[in-house]
């Protein structure tokens, strides 16, 4: 009888979820189907600064805005609102571009010809609508070293007011200090602190020396459940909150399935004319009178940029792309967080595995309050720590390890037989996933054109030099931090089982040891999502930036780039909170405000 109660209530659940979630839910008042001829300002990409951009610089009411977006818009889509699918909608071209990734001969050797599908969102919202809303902000050391590098008004003095303008920090996430803001766009809480699996994965990190603390204040050596960007169980982004808030401003229009092929740069006087786009199988040209603001992401907008004419000489005139500006860097200095996967088995608490995620409880739980597996995807803990060639007195933590209170397996597509011997045995079972990565690597890749066809995704090739400059050895350095973890009483009296990492695609070497975990990572690593560094910032001085402090591309008028591709420097974290601060800082500097002086 009990059963059937939940299974009514869930029923109904359900129901209320489909009809009600995220109700409010009219950014469709914002989508044309035909442009206007022209626009002050056309800003290419939806994403987390796409939508950040068009939503502050429409708030000058005589300036009119278009945003075009490659992806299509679907109202009150769960596969977005819900935290917990955004793993599946990466999963998928109806939502993620899938670029796939150069084959690598030391690296990610159980996939599928060994490389990667590198998931960003190509849909209203970007990958802001996709990702797994983790809402890290780095060490204040990030900062302070791209000002040092020439990235002036972009040291941690500079950027916390943007970072406290875009929150609106819940009170039981904690003390709520000068670092945090409250009553900003995004929703900022712990959907996990109360979980026994995450009060495990906690009280571990406090047996291996890590405090438990607030990991959002500027420093990062720690432990603490996850921040997530989510209002009571619905995804906190910028669809809902930038611009489901500004559906009456009719100076903003959106374009949806809009796929841009160029941006039209005068060839003698360097001034941005507008931009050329596909849509419904047309070619579109709309003018514009300001700027052209490129938010397409790090492989996006490079790729732009070099079908436009701007980047390096020699790349562009292999491909027949006649040369508007030459900048070395377009394309270049790419960096990204990879992660290596280490799985493991616990008797106790139940984590999220397939069975979990599709109950009907978990379901009527959600519906009902918003709350449990639904709501949070299982991202359950971050912890920031030191190998032993990383002493505290030097800036940032070298070491990110994220736990998952489920099993990861919906962003790769490996080799049958490795799927079946590392993941399908473990699926139903009380499996738990840790990905292990090192906050700033060593390695640098590139985004190159694959040919002058817009349609043509470009070659993207990543950990370029991995194994030549000590980086595999700093992961296996990483690896044993992720043991210690598992060696701890909190997880050995859960009776942690570490035969998901017992493979025999290593057995040649002998388990444990340095050769076997070097033969693991080599295995099981992919990447996090945290591309960056492809249009980089960096003063006039620098011949490898693109973009100057104030984001404007270098030697074209009426052209910035703001988006992850302008980071210089990778943050010790995830990078989803880092663009939207820079999105709210460069709307700053285009308009002439200072919006955040309160917050100084």
């Amino acid at each position: 009888m009990d059963n059937l109660c939940i299974v009514g209530v869930a029923v109904i659940g359900v129901a209320v979820i489909l009809t009600n979630l995220n109700q409010n839910d009219n950014i469709s008042k914002l989508i044309i189907e035909e442009s206007e001829p022209e626009y002050d300002y056309v800003v290419i990409g939806s994403g987390s600064a796409g939508s950040v951009m068009a939503t502050r610089l429409s708030e000058d009411s005589g300036r009119s805005v278009l945003m075009l977006e490659a992806g299509g818009y679907i109202r009150n889509d769960r596969m977005i609102d819900v935290p917990a699918f955004g793993f599946m909608a990466a999963s998928t071209d109806e939502y993620d571009w899938q670029y796939q990734m150069k084959p690598h001969k030391d690296y990610f050797l159980s996939m599928v010809d060994n490389r990667l599908t590198l998931n960003r969102g190509r849909v209203l919202g970007g990958s802001n609508s996709i990702n797994a809303l983790m809402w890290c902000r780095g060490s204040h050391y990030d900062y302070d070293e791209w000002a040092e590098q020439g990235c002036d008004g972009w040291s941690y003095k500079d950027v916390l007011p943007y970072f406290r303008k875009l929150e609106d920090e819940d009170a039981a996430t904690g003390p709520l200090s000068d670092a945090h803001g409250k009553g900003g766009p995004i929703s900022v809480v712990k959907p996990m602190e109360d979980d026994e699996f995450t009060k495990m994965i906690v009280n571990a990190g406090r047996e291996i020396g890590l405090n438990q603390t607030d990991l959002n204040n500027g420093e990062n050596d720690g432990i603490e459940a996850v921040r997530s960007s989510q209002r009571n169980g619905v995804r906190s982004g910028v669809r809902t909150e930038y611009l489901n808030k500004v559906l009456n401003r009719s100076n903003l229009h959106i374009s949806v399935n809009s796929y841009v092929v160029k941006i039209d740069i005068n060839a003698d006087s360097l001034k941005t004319q507008g931009v050329y786009f596909i849509k419904n199988g047309r070619k579109r040209y709309v003018k514009v009178r300001q700027e052209v603001i490129v938010s397409a992401g790090s492989i996006g907008s490079p790729h732009l940029l070099m079908l436009s004419g701007v980047g390096p000489k020699a790349h562009l005139e292999q491909h027949g792309v006649r040369v508007v500006k030459e900048l070395p860097g377009v394309g270049r200095n790419l960096q990204e967080h990879a992660a290596v996967m280490m799985n493991a088995i616990v008797k106790t608490p139940a984590t999220y595995n397939a069975e979990t995620m599709s109950s009907w409880k978990t379901r009527a739980e959600y519906a009902i309050y918003g709350t449990g597996p639904l709501a949070s995807g299982g991202v359950s803990t971050v912890a920031y720590a030191r190998t032993e060639s990383n002493p505290k007195e030097q800036t940032y933590p070298d070491v990110q390890l994220i736990f998952i209170s489920s099993m990861l397996n919906l962003l790769f597509k490996m080799k049958p037989e490795f799927e079946q011997e590392a993941i399908t045995p473990f699926l139903n079972k009380n499996t738990f996933t840790t990905l292990v990565a090192l906050t700033h690597p060593k390695s640098r890749g590139s985004v190159q054109l694959t040919s002058s066809d817009p349609f043509d995704l470009p070659i993207v090739d990543h950990l370029t030099d991995v194994t030549k400059n000590g980086e595999l050895d700093h992961m296996v350095k990483a690896v044993k931090i992720w043991l210690k973890f598992m060696e701890t009483d909190s997880l050995k009296k859960h009776g942690v089982d570490l035969s998901p990492t017992k493979m025999s695609f290593c057995s040649s070497h002998e388990y444990g040891t340095d050769d076997y975990w070097r033969c693991f990572v080599q295995h099981m690593t992919f990447m996090h999502a945290h591309s960056v560094g492809t249009c980089k910032m960096g003063s006039s001085k620098d011949h490898s930036a693109v973009v100057d402090s104030n984001l404007k591309v270098l030697g074209v008028e009426g052209l910035r780039v703001v988006d992850s591709s302008i980071i210089p420097q990778l943050s010790t974290g995830n990078t989803n909170s880092v663009v939207m601060m820079a999105a709210e800082k460069a709307s700053d500097i285009i308009r002439g405000v200072n919006t955040v002086k309160h917050l100084r």
